[in-house]
């Protein structure tokens, strides 16, 4: 399952992002529309990939 959230309710990445998921055969995917901040504030976790080396 994967949840797509973008800064705030006025972006739209998010909704890109799934649609582009979708189309590479991704089936599990959810928009949260509220953004990362209400997320966050509700007590829900963040995973993160860090690609960057050191």
């Amino acid at each position: 399952m994967i949840i797509t959230y973008c800064v705030d309710i006025d972006c739209n990445d998010s909704f890109i992002l799934a649609k582009k998921l979708y189309e590479n055969g991704q089936r599990e995917i959810f928009v949260y529309k509220g953004g990362i901040e209400e997320w966050v504030s509700l007590g829900n976790k963040v995973e993160t990939l860090n690609t960057l080396e050191n």
